[in-house]
């Protein structure tokens, strides 16, 4: 009998637990660093970075690195 009476208490529980979970999933999503939100505030990489970064990695050689640069700049 106490379960058929005490049912609706025990959904009620059920539900908060559901809404507090959605809650922290949100939260989590949002401020996860890197991902989704963070992406879209972190500014793209600009072309010169890409340049520097792919002479400094040993891609490119000095020669091409120059040249890259020139176009890139006019």
């Amino acid at each position: 009998m106490n379960w058929i009476g005490g049912g609706h208490m025990g959904f009620m529980w059920i539900f908060w637990l559901v809404a507090i979970v959605g809650v922290v999933s949100v939260i989590y999503w949002i401020s996860k660093p890197g991902i989704h939100v963070g992406k879209m505030q972190q500014s793209p990489e600009q072309p010169e970075q890409i340049l520097k970064r792919r002479y400094a990695n040993g891609e490119i050689d000095r020669i091409e690195y120059e040249k890259k640069l020139e176009d890139i700049r006019r």
